[in-house]
């Protein structure tokens, strides 16, 4: 397979490869952790605006936020990812030890 790559100047995210490669990870939890930190600081979303405005289902966005739960890379308080309340998505920036989710 040959991977093309184009030059952005604009509307697009950098993210680690460690976040994209991270294997304790289903495909669509990394698609929805990208999706999120595309997304500006201070963007406020539920899960059920994410699940009905995409091509999955609210149980596939919910099992995707609790693997980014278990992982560390998502946090809401319990029973919350489908109401609107303080939740974090959390950008690895430097990894700790072998988890590659070094975030704050």
């Amino acid at each position: 397979m040959q991977i093309h790559r184009s030059r952005h100047e604009r509307g697009f995210t950098v993210l680690p490869n460690t976040l994209l490669q991270d294997r304790r990870l289903s495909y669509t939890a990394r698609g929805l952790l990208a999706d999120l930190l595309s997304r500006p600081d201070g963007w406020r979303e539920d899960g059920r605006h994410m699940a009905d405005t995409s091509p999955h289902g609210r149980l596939t966005v919910a099992k995707a936020l609790r693997e980014l739960t278990a992982a560390g890379y998502y946090r809401a308080p319990p029973g919350r990812h489908f109401r609107q309340r303080k939740s974090r998505v959390r950008h690895p920036a430097a990894p700790s030890g072998s988890h590659p989710s070094g975030i704050r």
